[in-house]
């Protein structure tokens, strides 16, 4: 039987919590692509192995759904462990089971095991993603660019209007077909942006993945967005992670760096985590809304399908379905939740399926008992 090349989450998926709660690990973003995207540009054809996928397992390649590399590991030959500081990469199996007493290699990898992982090396993935890509050599049209305009590829279809300023002294600018950045916009790369997306009047600093059709304005930095998300209104994103068909009020704001320069604690159900990190801004699941005038404290974390609302400064912990007021909080109705996640995505032409609104419902008991 011909080897095959798998991606798996493996049991580690909860650490990426809440943003593995409606995708698999593979399936989140950092630099240009997610994992698996990556892997089908090294490999070509790659099976998922989820919570969401029922594949059979064979002999073939087992990648790590968190890990990132460059240089191919072979698909075929003995069983084989890959590991990067002691953290398994990849490995070959006959039979899909972790190979024992197999030879072990220590191959050149990232690996992302909690979501500020994700942020944190987002902007050296964007480089390396524009080169290992091979998009240098692309032409682009006649705009402002301080820095090289080969480092600003533009796709055929996207619009970029006059008044917006490239600057790509310190990484690239990748704009997917059908965006639109309108003035009086500014970009400084490395920045990603996936297409149909509109960037209105925005100040986008270094290091953010903006992913397809989402709609941003105000000012983001270090920050990925996954797609079908909006934070059109004034107000500042940074060193975040934001999950899909996110709505940010207007003035909505995330605190990344502490008044005493300490490092950022996450507060979790199972205890607080200290990032090592001076800068993190808010980790937020998908369909959550914010309204106006929301003031997220560093190192927040946010479930799915939270809606904030009153103004004021929000606890660094909110569990998924919360909805409520600063201090005043109440669980919001699953049918109400289904509700408003099939008008806002009928908005978008998007009707879901069967199987994504049963992935809510299970979540939502997951929480319930919790």
């Amino acid at each position: 039987m011909d080897s095959k090349v798998y991606i798996y989450e493996g049991d580690k998926w909860r650490n990426l919590l809440p943003l593995t709660y409606l995708h698999p690990v593979f399936d989140l973003v950092c630099g240009m692509w997610s994992g698996i995207e990556r892997m089908e540009r090294l490999y070509g054809e790659v099976i998922p192995i989820s919570r969401f996928h029922t594949n059979k397992r064979g002999r073939g390649l087992y990648i790590n759904g968190g890990a990132v590399f460059y240089t191919k590991i072979p698909l075929e030959g003995d069983e084989e462990i890959f590991k990067n500081k002691d953290e398994i990469i990849a490995y070959r199996s006959k039979d899909g089971r972790l190979p024992r007493n197999a030879r072990t290699t220590e191959i050149d990898a990232v690996l992302n095991k909690y979501p500020w992982d994700f942020i944190q090396v987002n902007k050296e993935l964007i480089r390396r993603d524009f080169e290992y890509g091979n998009f240098l050599n692309v032409s682009t049209e006649d705009i402002v660019v301080d820095g090289d305009p080969k480092l600003c590829h533009i796709e055929n279809g996207a619009k970029i209007y006059n008044g917006v300023y490239f600057n790509t002294e310190n990484g690239p600018i990748y704009i997917c077909k059908d965006a639109q950045v309108r003035p009086p916009t500014v970009v400084y790369g490395p920045v990603y942006i996936g297409e149909g997306t509109i960037i209105d009047g925005a100040k986008v600093r270094e290091g953010c993945h903006i992913g397809r059709r989402c709609r941003i304005g105000g000012e983001v930095e270090e920050s990925i967005f996954l797609s079908f998300s909006n934070k059109h209104h004034e107000g500042f994103v940074g060193h975040s992670y934001i999950g899909e068909w996110v709505n940010l009020g207007a003035l909505t704001t995330t605190s990344d760096l502490k008044n005493n320069y300490g490092n950022v604690r996450i507060n979790l159900p199972s205890g607080t985590i200290d990032t090592g990190l001076l800068k993190l801004g808010s980790i937020i699941g998908d369909h959550t809304k914010t309204g106006i005038g929301t003031l997220l404290t560093t190192g927040c974390m946010i479930g799915i399908f939270c809606n904030l609302y009153g103004g004021g400064t929000f606890d660094k912990y909110l569990k998924s379905f919360s909805w409520g007021t600063p201090g005043e909080f109440t669980v919001h109705r699953i049918d109400k939740a289904i509700e408003t996640a099939k008008k806002v995505m009928k908005r978008r032409g998007i009707t879901p399926t069967e199987e994504y609104i049963e992935k809510i419902r299970d979540v939502f008991e997951i929480v319930r008992r919790s």
